[in-house]
């Protein structure tokens, strides 16, 4: 075989691989140029900073109020009228219901009668006495005769004082047949019907002041830890409120070995009554890295922060997190003290994205 036969013979080969060198060339070389054109991302990085942090147990809790009144009929009867309903907010005062209120009014009705019936004869009685008091001192009537005139008079004194005393008696079965509110609040529980007869001392309904309290039961270990004065937080519904705990029994519960605490919050608000309550308690604390919580992101449904790395790149890390403190949060595991993590990393942002960093205000710098 000739060179020149040979050089013929290997020129499409030749030819093809140049082809294909300069269609690799034509594909990368825009490549290239794109990721030399990408801009860093500006972002905010704050570092992951070792701290004191509080030791927070939760417990099951139950919002009661500071006043609470159990309203019950004295006297019993049927109820002839229920004015509320569960959830009705009452002022001092306020009707709540009556309660044997027909029997109340007649016996009232009798009383006076009964009265007005001992008052007339105490006046013919007086009357008589002064009459045959005067036919005594003129001798027109005997000492005996005018002594029992005078007692006469006396009886009917004492007949009118006792009508005084049923009718005051009456008047006061009337009132506790119109059971009403004792203070200012909300009718946490309607117990009684219209129609219902109830006896002598039933419940009627339940008041709950507007000035709410939380309890809870908590055990020896947690208790000791505790005392009137410290903190807590108190979450009803979603929503997380300050306290302070109030009360600290030291006697348990013969049959959970609990004790009872009982916490106020430390803003005005309204709390539904008998509101099952989480409640986290401060006892003692531990050593933690911390970053704030705005770092935390959720990339495929797993929990991680972008680290903003060494390299000019935001780097996606996995972490595991504690308890939230404020605008931070431990982190439990993958991170070091130090490192400086992403804060509010925009949507966008990839792994390995270059970035452009500076220190987020108001947060720990490394």
């Amino acid at each position: 075989m000739t060179i020149r036969s040979a050089t013929i013979r290997f020129l499409p080969i030749f030819i093809l691989g140049l082809a294909s060198l300069q269609l690799a060339a034509g594909v990368t070389r825009p490549d290239t140029a794109r990721a030399a054109d990408v801009r860093p991302i500006a972002v905010r990085v704050a570092a992951a900073v070792a701290r004191d942090w509080p030791r927070i147990v939760q417990v099951p809790g139950s919002v009661s109020a500071v006043k609470v009144a159990t309203l019950a009929s004295r006297d019993g009867g049927r109820v002839s009228r229920v004015a509320v309903h569960a959830g009705s907010a009452v002022k001092a005062g306020d009707l709540i219901a009556e309660i044997g209120l027909t029997n109340a009014q007649a016996q009232l009705t009798q009383a006076q009668a009964n009265l007005a019936s001992q008052q007339a004869i105490l006046d013919e009685a007086a009357a008589s006495d002064k009459r045959y008091r005067q036919l005594y001192h003129t001798k027109a009537a005997s000492q005996q005769q005018y002594q029992s005139v005078h007692r006469s008079y006396l009886t009917a004194q004492a007949a009118v004082s006792a009508a005084q005393s049923a009718l005051s008696n009456a008047r006061n079965n009337l009132t506790y047949a119109r059971v009403k509110a004792p203070f200012a609040g909300i009718v946490a529980k309607k117990l009684v019907d219209a129609g219902d007869v109830v006896g002598g001392g039933t419940p009627v309904a339940v008041i709950a002041g507007r000035t709410p309290k939380i309890k809870a039961q908590v055990g020896p270990e947690v208790f000791a830890a505790l005392k009137p004065g410290d903190r807590a937080s108190i979450s009803v519904d979603g929503k997380t409120w300050p306290a302070v705990i109030t009360v600290t029994d030291a006697s348990a519960d013969p049959a959970t070995h609990t004790h009872l605490i009982e916490m106020r919050l430390q803003a005005t608000t309204q709390l539904p009554f008998g509101a099952y309550a989480e409640v986290g308690l401060t006892v003692g604390g531990t050593h933690v890295l911390a970053v704030p919580a705005a770092a935390l992101v959720r990339r495929a449904g797993l929990l991680g922060v972008f680290v903003a790395g060494r390299d000019g790149r935001a780097h996606f890390r996995l972490v595991r997190t504690g308890a939230r403190q404020g605008d931070k949060v431990a982190v439990v595991a993958g991170l070091a003290a130090g490192e400086k993590v992403i804060v509010a990393p925009p949507p966008g942002l990839t792994n390995a994205a270059p970035i452009a960093a500076s220190a987020a205000k108001g947060t720990d710098r490394g």
